[in-house]
């Protein structure tokens, strides 16, 4: 909220009705797939309440506390009836701890609660009152109590954020000096904005930074905390201790020349692949579980002409042939081509969506992949994943695939001008590889530890990238490695195996040879023969420098 300037608060607002009204009409609010318990989408719905329209702070305020929220809209503000809360929640006395037992328990009645969370935002759309005095209107009532908003004129903002930018010779912005402490981010502009925790992480405050003797004081410019709230707007939010800071990001650019509507197709494209590739993700696990069920003979072959059945299905309802046409094949690329980026992007956020826009003007434009993040950020993401080339690199080539461009990719480096005119080369942390070079390699290495490494999806992803990264440092003796811990062999445990048995690509079945009695042996032999090639034809490169 720090960083959202005052005249930008009647838009936050309607969008946050918007917001609520979308969950409150359409997001489940119980689930029971396992056992009974209340959703995320509920849990955001209470939360969201509670901090926007939350009137007290600190210690079981408002704000604070959800459950106390509620609370006191039937017993101090009467906003909503002690009769309907209790009813709704079906609770024997109404009580802070009764309210939050029934959300942690999930012993509400889901639509009786929807209706309730229904009339709420309805009296609170009516008792808006921009104009009138915090404690008496339910626009952001503690927010604008306690002057979270900045301060500034659209005018000033703007000249903020565009301050020292210019378009050729012509200045775009200049912000006014003023007086006190520059900002400690950029130490270009006065600071009128708060050091806080979710703007520059944690312990800014602490004795060991030079905030600690100066107090709690303005210190960040607005561009800078413009800058924080997009990163955690974009990007998320994780947990540092008790503090929630901005998530690190999960970012790809690439340099093309490319039109607006080509980043609106380019965008809408790999999140539809994205949502079709986890529809047909769930239809193969649903057919497996029912295979584990049946005899032998009455099993589902999921084979090559059963996968090309579901997928002209899921591609079926797209609006021209052109669409299923581009869908279709980016499915089977991401399906089969790269199963390892499948399952990295199964492995992120079900609900996140891959974010492509556009910096600059004309044709050449710096074009911004925001990946989802995983589960699990800080083990897989910025550790396994980040030092997983062979996985890097595989999505990287999946993205160009959808882009259609040759321009240069990076990750985890700066993209650089000069590198613009660049063509088919891909920049991991500054250092450049030949893309053509390069992508076989990665996807035989990635491919073959998405074949051998099973288990659940999360425990999977983390072996596959463990498993890939071994594979790039060391192909043969880890290959090695891997085809002395798998159960080929007849009669060899596969539940306790390190690894599991490669299946024939085609068929998906695991093919037994009677005169060398063992399992799949030609897949792994193509496997082990295609990475000798590579390692012959990388000596060659490096042999004719």
């Amino acid at each position: 909220m720090f960083s959202v300037p005052s005249f930008l608060a009647e838009s936050l607002y309607e969008s946050i009705v918007e917001v609520l009204s979308d969950k409150i009409e359409s997001k489940p609010l119980i689930s029971v797939d396992r056992a009974r318990r209340v959703t995320r989408d509920l849990r955001n719905i209470q939360a969201t309440f509670a901090f926007f329209f939350g009137r007290t702070s600190g210690g079981s305020g408002d704000s604070q506390s959800p459950a106390n929220f509620i609370y006191r809209l039937a017993s101090v503000y009467g906003v909503l009836s002690e009769e309907e809360v209790v009813e709704a929640l079906r609770l024997e006395a109404l009580s802070k701890n009764s309210i939050k037992d029934a959300f942690d328990q999930a012993t509400l009645d889901e639509e009786k609660t929807r209706n309730l969370f229904r009339k709420l935002l309805r009296r609170f759309r009516e008792e808006k009152a921009v104009d009138a005095a915090p404690e008496e209107s339910w626009f952001f009532p503690y927010i604008r109590e306690s002057e979270k908003l900045l301060d500034a004129s659209p005018e000033e903002y703007l000249d903020c954020a565009l301050d020292g930018s210019s378009l050729g010779f012509a200045p775009l912005g200049e912000a006014e000096r003023g007086e006190g402490l520059i900002c400690r981010v950029c130490g270009a502009q006065v600071g009128p904005v708060g050091e806080k925790n979710i703007l520059l992480g944690i312990s800014v405050g602490k004795f060991h930074n030079q905030s600690g003797s100066i107090g709690k004081g303005a210190r960040i410019c607005p561009r800078c905390a413009l800058f924080s709230f997009l990163n955690t707007k974009l990007f998320g939010m994780t947990s540092a201790g008790k503090f929630p800071v901005p998530s690190k990001e999960n970012l790809i650019f690439h340099y093309g020349n490319h039109t607006e509507d080509d980043i609106h197709r380019l965008d809408a494209l790999a999140n539809r692949t994205l949502d079709l590739a986890r529809q047909f993700a769930e239809v193969r696990r649903t057919v497996s579980e029912d295979n584990r069920k049946l005899k032998e003979a009455e099993r589902t072959t999921m084979d090559a002409s059963w996968r090309k059945d579901r997928l002209d299905e899921l591609t079926s309802e797209e609006s021209s042939a052109e669409d299923k046409a581009t869908v279709r094949k980016a499915l089977v690329e991401l399906l089969y081509d790269r199963p390892g980026v499948e399952q990295v992007v199964s492995q992120m956020r079900t609900n996140g969506e891959i974010r492509v826009f556009s910096l600059g003007a004309g044709g050449q434009r710096l074009v911004v992949f925001a990946l989802p993040h995983f589960r699990d950020e800080l083990e897989l993401a910025h550790r396994r994943f980040s030092c997983s080339r062979s996985m890097v690199f595989s999505l990287m080539a999946f993205l160009s695939g959808l882009c259609d461009c040759d321009g240069p990719f990076f990750f985890q480096g700066k993209p650089r001008l000069e590198a613009s005119g660049s063509h088919g080369v891909f920049y991991i942390r500054d250092r450049d590889y030949d893309s053509e070079r390069y992508r076989r390699l990665y996807e035989t290495l990635s491919n073959f530890a998405h074949r051998a490494v099973g288990g659940a999806p999360s425990d999977a992803l983390k072996g596959r990238l463990k498993l890939a990264v071994e594979l790039e440092e060391a192909p043969l003796a880890t290959f090695d490695s891997v085809l002395r811990a798998s159960p080929v062999r007849p009669g060899e445990d596969t539940k306790d195996s390190k690894y599991r048995r490669v299946a024939n690509t085609e068929s998906g079945r695991y093919e037994y040879d009677e005169t060398l009695k063992v399992y799949s042996p030609w897949e792994y032999l193509k496997v082990f023969e295609e990475m000798r090639k590579l390692q012959r034809e990388e000596a060659q490169r490096v042999g004719n420098r």
